[in-house]
């Protein structure tokens, strides 16, 4: 979870670009969408999965996906990653 939290910050400028930034985003992202894909067909057959906290841990996943893939998306491939604005630039 520490990865995670560390990936993710860096995303948003909190802390320094780990190494294979976008590959580390991109392998979790994957990861957490597909758990949350696994659970409705599992549901089908196994009555038991069908609970209120195997729903809300696989919302959870999905929305973790969702999350690191946006990060994915959002991250560029130089060195200057941050959503901060560019004080050269000016406001965006």
């Amino acid at each position: 979870m520490a990865i995670c939290a560390l990936y993710a910050a860096s995303v948003v400028g909190l802390v320094g670009r780990p190494p294979l930034q976008r590959l580390g985003l991109l392998g979790m992202a994957v990861v957490c969408l597909l758990r949350a894909m696994i659970l409705p067909p599992l549901a089908i057959n196994h009555p038991e999965l069908r609970n209120t906290f195997e729903v809300v841990s696989t919302l959870i996943w999905f929305f973790a996906g969702l999350g690191f893939a946006t990060g994915f998306r959002i991250a560029k491939a130089g060195p200057n990653n941050s959503l901060k604005p560019n004080p050269l630039r000016g406001p965006a």
